[in-house]
């Protein structure tokens, strides 16, 4: 990785102003070098009864050193370029900061796909009244070449406010050795998403059909011909997520350190696959057209406790923190199923899906009277199933969603520093 940084301060112009710039460039791949040899080894069998000699089996033999040295497919280049002008000046007990820059990222792999760019101008304002009222906002309008141009760019803003209530005269004068800092603050903001986006989905695509359906000359000959390579949407754009979050930062009686966090993430236009679309369309059980109409929800909340202290050149920090988040499917344009377990909505992100156990088969008259499997003959100890919609047989209609999924919700942690 290498990077390049140049400025230069605009005071002639006004108190505070610069101009940046910088260009990055990353070049990463993978190379595995292998050398392996085999020895032969001994198993030790005993003494000889007659000479007291030791005796030992052998396995495999000695061979030659092996050498080899392999290129992975992962090869990435990355240049990152920006250049920008930054604001920062103080009136009193006003703060005013502020930045507007313009960016474009390349990112190529070592393949046939052309190199992946997102470019676009952003920006950032900020203000503090007397370190105490807290204020910021910001922007970007980004746009990349896998969307259609009608759709390209996409504006992305954020607004946060804090209030440091610690920094009021009547705590300092009071209370500073319970209070030593309280700040609550709060941000929105719509952040932009195109990671796994399919290669110019919004292009209609071709590829070779290697089958030989096409018959051509007298004789009818069979050759390979182009063939449509998949449906394409021509709408396709970015996913969205709303961000909120509001928090607390705290330190009391100079060494309990508390900061709290509750957070919301509402997104949409998630791409997903249209399952509502029948397969009499003719695009079978997985050809069907993607759209971005995924929404979900995730949210949950942040606690970290610490203690601090030491004297003279010795410091230590120990803490404890908590993290539970929730995630949740609004819509996924699956099929209309009869029966509201089977839908995906309202369920987490990888829940699993499975048939709901109810027991063991105690006997063969409890076979009798319980409802037929369609997946194979059932014997006395094995699961029995629930038949969720009573139509007195376990099949893909008692099909629900069981058990958590594989994405933890409660995260924890201890820890420790000692300087």
């Amino acid at each position: 990785t290498e990077t390049f940084n140049v400025d230069q301060d605009l005071d002639f112009i006004t108190k505070g102003l610069s101009i940046y710039a910088s260009l990055a460039f990353d070049a990463r791949f993978d190379n595995t070098i292998n050398r392996s040899k085999s020895y032969q080894v001994y198993e030790y069998m005993g003494d000889d009864e007659v000479t007291g000699e030791h005796l030992f089996r052998t396995w495999g033999e000695n061979t030659a050193q092996s050498n080899s040295n392999s290129f992975g497919s992962s090869k990435i280049r990355i240049f990152d370029m920006q250049a920008g002008l930054t604001y920062a000046r103080s009136f009193g007990r006003h703060d005013i900061s502020a930045l507007l820059f313009i960016n474009r990222n390349e990112y190529s792999t070592d393949t046939k796909n052309l190199t992946n760019i997102h470019q676009g101008p952003g920006g950032r304002i900020s203000y503090a009244y007397a370190d105490k009222y807290l204020f910021e906002t910001s922007f970007s309008y980004m746009g990349t070449e896998q969307l259609p141009p009608e759709h390209r760019y996409g504006f992305f803003p954020s607004v946060s406010a804090g209030y440091v209530l610690s920094n009021e005269k009547f705590i300092k004068e009071n209370i500073p050795n319970i209070i030593n800092l309280f700040k609550v603050r709060a941000s929105y903001g719509i952040v932009g998403n195109d990671d796994g986006l399919p290669y110019f989905y919004y292009l209609p695509s071709f590829k070779l059909n290697s089958s030989s359906r096409y018959n051509f000359g007298t004789t009818a000959t069979n050759v390979p011909g182009w063939v449509e390579n998949g449906l394409f949407n021509e709408f396709v754009t970015y996913e969205k997520s709303n961000k909120f979050n509001v928090g607390v930062d705290a330190k009391l009686f100079k060494h309990l350190n508390i900061t709290a966090d509750y957070f919301r993430e509402h997104n949409t236009q998630i791409l997903v696959q249209r399952s509502s679309i029948s397969t009499m369309l003719g695009f079978g059980t997985t050809g069907n057209p993607k759209s971005n109409s995924g929404i979900t929800t995730n949210r949950g909340y942040e606690i970290d406790l610490s203690v601090d202290g030491g004297k003279r050149d010795f410091y230590y920090q120990v803490g404890i923190q908590f993290t539970n988040v929730h995630n949740e499917i609004d819509f996924n344009d699956e099929q209309d199923f009869e029966f509201n377990y089977r839908k995906s909505k309202g369920n987490s992100i990888n829940r699993p899906t499975g048939y709901v156990a109810n027991g063991l088969y105690k006997d063969e008259q409890d076979l009798l009277n319980s409802p037929v499997t369609s997946f194979g003959n059932s014997y006395p100890g094995d699961i029995k199933y629930r038949d969720l919609n009573g139509d007195g047989k376990v099949d893909i209609n008692d099909v629900s969603y069981i058990g958590k999924n594989n994405l933890p919700e409660l995260y924890g942690a201890f820890y420790f520093t000692f300087l």
